[in-house]
């Protein structure tokens, strides 16, 4: 993806709580991998893995959960780049709103 297509103003990892900074990745087979979020928004979220970029699709449904399991995220890969020998940068956009209103009240922090 070379230019921002992002409609909504990305947070930067060091402005999340901590709760949003590392995600557990669950694939349609059941299969769970550990993900960092790089940044955030109000529609999605920038993640990086320790993932081949083979191994990741565009337009692949996911699941995202935190490690509390508190909530979870359901949303469409919708870019990935190799990031090192081993992993890649990956953008999902939400699809579902069953819990985004847990995601964002997180965003916007203590009231």
């Amino acid at each position: 993806m070379s230019a921002d297509q992002r409609r909504a103003k990305r947070i930067g990892r060091e402005s999340l709580p901590e709760i949003l900074h590392r995600l557990t990745m669950v694939f349609d087979t059941g299969e769970e991998n550990p993900v960092e979020t790089f940044d955030a928004s109000t529609m999605g979220l920038g993640l990086s893995a320790e993932l081949l970029p083979t191994v990741m699709d565009e337009n692949v449904g996911i699941l995202l959960k935190p490690v509390d399991d508190s909530f979870q995220l359901i949303g469409e890969v919708v870019y990935v780049i190799p990031d090192g020998d081993t992993g890649c940068r990956f953008g999902v956009q939400f699809t579902q709103t069953i819990a985004v209103h847990k995601y964002l009240a997180l965003l916007e922090g203590p009231a």
